[in-house]
């Protein structure tokens, strides 16, 4: 993000932001997990949801939405409507589950995916 350029104390990167989703998502299934044992989630439902917290933002660019808002407009003109990089995020995760041949099932990606 940009936010160290307006308050040169202040740290908050992508990567940062992931890691934080992800545990909180963590922290928020098991607690499900826990105290709603009707909804049989299982540990894998807790990793899968963990994952989409994590891969959730892969699709920004850099200097995050003003690389949403400024750059792809210009440079992806064939696209019929304005792309988010929430779609970025989910065609990134098909291309590095596929390129790194991630153990995932197509439901799991899916399932994914469709939390982002």
């Amino acid at each position: 993000g940009s936010c160290q350029f307006v308050y040169l104390g202040a740290t908050h990167s992508r990567f940062e932001h992931s890691i934080g989703v992800m545990h909180l998502a963590g922290k928020a299934m098991k607690k499900l997990k826990l105290h709603q044992p009707e909804l049989k989630i299982t540990d894998r439902d807790v990793t899968l949801v963990m994952l989409a917290g994590l891969l959730h933002d892969i699709g920004h660019g850099p200097f995050s939405h003003m690389f949403d808002s400024g750059f792809i407009p210009r440079v992806v003109k064939h696209a019929e409507e304005e792309k988010s990089h929430e779609e970025f995020s989910v065609y990134m995760i098909d291309f590095l589950v596929k390129e790194n041949k991630i153990p995932l099932t197509a439901e799991e990606i899916s399932f994914i995916q469709s939390l982002i």
